[in-house]
């Protein structure tokens, strides 16, 4: 499960074969509905959503109430993604939330940790 639908257009793009849902940002009741039945199929749950307030929230929500597993959203990805846009001469992350660096889900590493190298 992603966060954004240009992740969506991302795995059409690159024709990724994995199963994507995505949330389009805060989780809403059709989410819950969905999350509910995967969890009742036996599925196992990654989700992954961009590294800032929001997407933290979300990924919270979806640990604590279907036991995910999170997915490219942890310090060595900022670090990875920091990292390669400072020698790219790049912003690393879009923005900042105050304190903290965010990495939004479209940046190569994260892409890279969720489709794998392709």
């Amino acid at each position: 499960m992603v966060e954004n639908p240009s992740v969506l257009e991302i795995a059409l793009i690159r024709r990724s074969r994995i199963p994507l849902a995505c949330t389009s940002g805060q989780l809403r009741a059709v989410d819950h509905v969905l999350l509910q039945l995967a969890i009742r199929c036996g599925a196992h749950i990654r989700y992954a959503g961009d590294i800032d307030t929001a997407g933290l929230q979300i990924a919270d929500a979806v640990v604590r109430l279907y036991n995910a597993e999170l997915l490219a959203m942890d310090p060595m990805t900022v670090h990875a993604a920091t990292k390669a846009s400072s020698k790219s001469g790049e912003d690393p992350t879009g923005s900042t939330d105050g304190q903290n660096i965010v990495v939004f889900q479209e940046h190569d590493v994260v892409l890279a940790r969720i489709f794998g190298k392709m």
